[in-house]
């Protein structure tokens, strides 16, 4: 929803990047909802059962399980490719300068994080993914909820007449 609304901010002569971002955008969406529904469904309901056989393929917290890899894919890849798309939306504004930033370093984290994962460098996994890729993902999102709340504010201007 966020890269829609900065499709709707963008210059015309930027929308087809914000375009290509969502697709992105949406990749990384569908590879990480399967393995956190998988998460929450299949291995929650599994567990309680007290059936653990063959469940090693199915856990998240297991770095050789295939939804792991899913999950890694989604967040290293997908995220990561969806982020320089973005960016450039915000290159020429002075209040920008920060959203590019972030942006850009979130691709960096995203994809140092996926060499981390790929050679098995948990440091660099948890140091780009948690820690690195955690700012880079909420400073600017917290940053357009303020510009896009103070854009609607703009746009609340009422008629004189009162309707």
């Amino acid at each position: 929803m966020l890269l829609n609304s900065v499709y709707e901010y963008a210059q015309e002569d930027r929308k087809i990047l914000v375009r290509v971002s969502i697709g992105f955008g949406i990749a990384f969406a569908v590879l990480t909802g399967v393995n956190y529904s998988v998460q929450l469904s299949t291995v929650r309901l599994t567990i309680a059962k007290g059936e653990i056989v063959g469940l090693e393929q199915w856990l998240q917290a297991s770095p050789y399980s295939g939804v792991a890899a899913i999950n890694m894919l989604g967040w290293t890849l997908f995220l990561g490719l969806s982020s320089p798309f973005v960016a450039p939306v915000f290159f020429w504004q002075r209040f920008g300068k920060g959203h590019l930033h972030c942006f850009l370093g979130e691709r960096c984290f995203c994809l140092l994080g996926g060499i981390g994962h790929i050679f098995e460098i948990t440091v660099l996994v948890f140091i780009t993914i948690n820690l690195g890729m955690g700012a880079a993902v909420m400073v600017p999102a917290i940053g357009l909820a303020i510009l896009f709340r103070r854009l609607r504010g703009m746009n609340d201007v009422r008629p004189m007449d009162g309707r």
